[in-house]
């Protein structure tokens, strides 16, 4: 995967991690933990933030009992890792940040030197295998989209193609950046519907025809049972998962990653 590509996705990655810490930290307690050993278990103490003491060991302290203050310790711990994890990824960020503004972000070499426009696509073309122009040819090519609610198309993606959804963005940007051809939301005619996968790709080396459906809801009941009806037509017409059927599922607890779009498209296509 092209560089910028992978840490710019990693960016976005951290800075919603780091937004979600801060909202956490928020709804925090007052106040910190402090442990001590006490033989093989620990003591727990309360440490008022308004000491000004309080990273010190001479900081005044209450004792939490671990019978009726347990509740408060957990939070508190959990205040604490999420302080050292912000910290961790607000440097992290930073020098992701940092190298993003020096480097150079030019345009795919395949947009510029393939694409329809381009002077170079007639001579890089004569030179490709029959596989590779068969699938350059595809993905170049004019095909039937999907015509519904054309305003929602708002995130641009790495290669420039607009989505509906930040995470799609990140599937999108993921093929592109690997040179796996892929059509977005390409109709496909099944038991007389017309359905519009996300994604339609083709495998770089084989030309197999994959289609990978990301279902970014299904923590709603309506849009869970849509999508299992969309997925015993996909199966009755050939479409397996795990085999030409790829799936990723999100909730508003736990979106989608770049770690997961990235071990999904190293385990189908590279």
């Amino acid at each position: 995967m092209n560089l910028h590509k992978m840490i710019q996705l990693e960016a976005d990655r951290l800075e919603k991690e780091v937004r979600e810490l801060e909202k956490r930290l928020e709804k925090a307690p007052k106040g910190s933990l402090r442990c001590h050993k006490n033989g093989k278990n620990f003591r727990w103490y309360y440490i008022d933030e308004k000491d000004h003491r309080e990273k010190e060991k001479n900081a005044k302290r209450k004792y939490i009992s671990k019978r009726t203050g347990r509740s408060l310790a957990e939070k508190l711990a959990r205040k604490a890792y999420d302080k050292k994890k912000l910290v961790g990824y607000k440097k992290e960020l930073t020098a992701l940040k940092r190298y993003l503004n020096c480097s150079n972000n030019e345009m795919m070499p395949e947009r510029q030197y393939l694409g329809e426009n381009s002077g170079f696509r007639e001579l890089l073309i004569s030179n490709m295998t029959l596989m590779d122009k068969e699938l350059e040819e595809w993905r170049v090519a004019d095909y039937p989209g999907n015509p519904f609610y054309p305003e929602n198309l708002q995130i641009c993606s790495a290669d420039g193609t607009m989505v509906r959804s930040k995470s799609e963005s990140l599937i999108a940007s993921g093929l592109a950046s690997n040179g796996i051809p892929y059509r977005y939301e390409c109709a496909l005619e099944l038991e007389g519907q017309t359905f519009y996968p996300d994604f339609t790709i083709r495998h770089p080396s084989t030309g197999k025809v994959f289609i990978w459906e990301h279902f970014g809801m299904v923590d709603q009941e309506e849009y869970l049972e849509r999508a299992l009806k969309k997925l015993r037509v996909y199966i009755r017409n050939g479409f397996i998962p795990d085999t030409n059927l790829i799936m990723t599922f999100e909730t508003r607890q736990a979106p989608l990653g770049y770690d997961v779009v990235f071990r999904v498209i190293q385990d189908y296509f590279i």
